[in-house]
Order: C-alpha cells, then sequence, then structure tokens
C-alpha cells in the first residue's frame, strides 16, 4: 500500500478511488465508485474529506445533476498519495482540462449532460451518457491515467459478479438483445471521433454497460444506448431497432426496481412504526418493558439500509440518463388505492398478518419452502414477497421475510448474494 507525504496510510479503497479519479475527470460518485470497485456511501464519503482539504473539486451543473469530481488544479495541492508503488509520477496525475467539455465526450449542443430530462424516447434522440465514464478519448490528457496500473484496476468489476445476473429474462441479463457484442468497434453516439473496443458487457443492479478500451489503452463503462457502430455515417436501421427495444427494456426494469426498492423502505418504515407505536402503547400503560426481543435499532438499521439501497440506485438510473427526475418521481410514489369493480374474491390484506397467525418458526418455514421450489434464483426480500403472497394468498411484509432469510442464513440454509440490495439464494444440498 503506498502513503503519503506526512507519511499517513491510505486504504485500498482510496487508492483504487485515487486511480478512477484519475482515469475519469468530471466523473459522477456512482461513475467513480463502479470503476473503483467500492460502494457508492464509501465514495462519497473518501470524496468528501477530499473536498475538504481542496484535493478535488465538486461540480455540479444544476440541482437535479449529480455532483461531479476532478482533482484539483493547484500546484499547492497535495494529492493523496505522493507515489504509487513503484512509480514516480504517480504522484502527481495530471489534472483534468480546463475545459470541462474536454472530460466529456458528448460536448455538442445536441447532446444531453447525464440527469437531465433526456429519456430515451422512440425518435433519434437517445438518453445522454455519463460523461465521465466515456471521457477518455485519444485526445484527452494521457497523463491522467496511470499507465502502469493493471487493467483490472480501472475497469469497474463489481458490475459483472454473476450473482447479480438479473433471472427473469433468459434471452438476455439486459432484458432484450443488445445490438453491440464484444469485440465491436463502437464510437460515442453525440461525439463520434471519440472511438474505441468492446471488451466487456457488464451490468450493474442490471443496468447493462459496456466496457470500452480506447486506443490509448485507457477503459471506461459506458450504457450501450450512448454508442453506434464505428465507422459508419449512419446507424442502420436494424441496428437502431435492436437498440430501441433494448433501451425499452432498460427502461421497464429500471421502473420497477425503483418501485420495488421503494415499497420495501416504506415497509420497513411502517415495521418500525409498529413496533414505536407498540413500546408507547406499553410505557402509556404504566409499564417499562415489552416482549420484543428484536432491539428497536435493527429496524432502524433495516430502514437506513433501504433508503440508501433506493437512493443508490436512483442515482445510478438517472446517471445512465434511461429515466428523468420526474419520471423516477413517478415509479416510486407511492401507488394510490385501487378500487374494486370485480365480485371476485382477492387476497386477504392486512389482517391476515404472519407474524399473528403462524406458528413460531411458521413465516421461516414458508420462505424456505419458497427458496427450495426455485434452486438457482436469487431474490431481494421484495422479489420473494410477490411469489409468497401470490401461492399463499397473503399479504406478508417484506420486513419479516428479511428476518426469516437472516435467520435461514445463519442456520446455512440460504446465503447473501449481495448487500446493494440485500438478495439471498438457496445454498443447494442444504
Amino acid at each position: 500500500m503506498s502513503t503519503m507525504s506526512t507519511q499517513t496510510s491510505r486504504t485500498d479503497n482510496e487508492d483504487a478511488l485515487w486511480r478512477a479519479l484519475n482515469a475519469a475527470p468530471m466523473a459522477t460518485t456512482a461513475e467513480l465508485s463502479a470503476a473503483a470497485g467500492i460502494t457508492s456511501s464509501s465514495a462519497r464519503k473518501i470524496l468528501g474529506r477530499w473536498a475538504e482539504d481542496n484535493t478535488v473539486t465538486r461540480h455540479a451543473d444544476d440541482a437535479n445533476s449529480p455532483h461531479r469530481w476532478a482533482v484539483t488544479d493547484t500546484d499547492t495541492t497535495p494529492a493523496p498519495d505522493t507515489a504509487a508503488a513503484g512509480t514516480g509520477g504517480a504522484s502527481e496525475p495530471a489534472a483534468p482540462a480546463t475545459d470541462a467539455d474536454a472530460a466529456a465526450p458528448g460536448t455538442d449542443a445536441d447532446a444531453a449532460a447525464p440527469g437531465t430530462d433526456t429519456a430515451p424516447q422512440d425518435t433519434d434522440t437517445r438518453p445522454a451518457e455519463p460523461a465521465a465514464d466515456a471521457v477518455s478519448p485519444a485526445d484527452a490528457p494521457a497523463a491522467s491515467e496511470p499507465a502502469p496500473a493493471p487493467a483490472d484496476d480501472s475497469a469497474p468489476d463489481d458490475d459483472t459478479d454473476p450473482d447479480e445476473m438479473p433471472d427473469d429474462e433468459e434471452e438476455s441479463p439486459f432484458g432484450a438483445p443488445c445490438p453491440i457484442a464484444v469485440g465491436d468497434e463502437v464510437a460515442n453516439r453525440y461525439h463520434r471521433s471519440w472511438r474505441g473496443r468492446v471488451t466487456e458487457m457488464a451490468w450493474q443492479h442490471g443496468i447493462a454497460r459496456c466496457v470500452i478500451e480506447t486506443p490509448d489503452g485507457a477503459q471506461s463503462s459506458i450504457p450501450p444506448w450512448v454508442l453506434v457502430p464505428a465507422g459508419l455515417d449512419g446507424v442502420p436501421e436494424e441496428w437502431q431497432q435492436q437498440m430501441d427495444a433494448l433501451v425499452a427494456a432498460q427502461r421497464d426494469r429500471a421502473a420497477d426496481e425503483l418501485q420495488d426498492r421503494s415499497i420495501a423502505a416504506r415497509e420497513h418504515l411502517e415495521d418500525m412504526t409498529r413496533r414505536l407505536n407498540g413500546i408507547a402503547a406499553v410505557l402509556d400503560s404504566g409499564t417499562v418493558s415489552h416482549d420484543d426481543a428484536t432491539p428497536i435499532a435493527d429496524s432502524v438499521g433495516e430502514l437506513e439500509d433501504a433508503m440508501l439501497e433506493l437512493q443508490e440506485f436512483r442515482t445510478l438510473v438517472i446517471d445512465s440518463g434511461l429515466l428523468t427526475v420526474d419520471e423516477i418521481k413517478r415509479a416510486t410514489a407511492r401507488p394510490a388505492p385501487a378500487r374494486v369493480t370485480s365480485t371476485r374474491a382477492t387476497a386477504p390484506a392486512a389482517n391476515h398478518s404472519p407474524a399473528d397467525k403462524l406458528p413460531p418458526g411458521g413465516l421461516r418455514g414458508m420462505v424456505e419452502d419458497a427458496l427450495r421450489d426455485n434452486p438457482g434464483r436469487t431474490f431481494t426480500s421484495t422479489a420473494l414477497k410477490r411469489v409468497m403472497d401470490a401461492e399463499h394468498q397473503r399479504n406478508i411484509s417484506s420486513g419479516a421475510i428479511s428476518n426469516a432469510l437472516d435467520k435461514l442464513t445463519e442456520q446455512g440454509v440460504a446465503r447473501r448474494i449481495s448487500d446493494a440490495p440485500r438478495t439471498w439464494a438457496l445454498i443447494e444440498n442444504a
């Protein structure tokens, strides 16, 4: 691990983030965290510290756009590390170009910035690319990338975890076939002089990405809908139709995932509210103890985790250009109560609470059965709730399902696949 001139140690996360920042100036927090292979929350904390000591500078186009980051362009600002191991010039990576447009491939007036209301439509206008993910055209400052760094330090390797691969589409992990494949030569749709070769097709929480290597060896992670085939004056109609279908599938998937995460956060809030109301009722009766063995801090932590997962995915969707801010608001808003217009019997509602009606361990058994009925699949608590609600005709709390999954994990029946979002799968032969 390299050290600072003040002999203060720098963490592996800081090393990875510093390399990503120099390779992609003017990148968003989400883009930098993906490139560095760390969580968005960790990247946000580190960048905040560096901003306080003027090591990096925060930029924002408007209130609805995500912050973008660049190394502060001063001769007196020390880098967080004076030298990378074995390299003499890594201590002062070249600052980003003074014109912010030089760090973004989409500089034309027709190109929209990420996070604006430019969403994929049925026209030639495509969603804006995350500027810094596509930041390495051949004419970009070559010194801003640590040349000796191995490729896996600059490529976003957390995007390609096969355990995060969406399992609801057999034909494509992206929901629809992508017209771009590994090995294709591509150009930026809004900046045709920027070109590169696709080295990997990746995804982050179901959102498609292309890992691109430019002629100077730099790597970037870019949504496929901001790319076009290189060397062509126009885009072939069949190619564009396939891309339009991919964008439509990705938009639907993003809206569904936003809704699921929003519902999960609300359910955690409602669970915590019920617990607090119960404690208040006990205290009002003149007693000081209650029979709830689960610390209230657990409910608070689950709510915080759910809110963080929702916010991180929201930022990812905005940066991808798939949905506008208004579309995200509509996807995450509480749905209006449905009016019953049919005489068909409906599923029991909240008066059928499994926590009240099931015997001890009953819900855990139901969750285990659901996992065993779906071997090889991965589930969030919200996704498993949909399966179990349909099977048992009950309105089961996703928070209770999450607790049951944690118990099954402790017992060696299930395993946690990922933390953002929290995802589980059955352990085969358990």
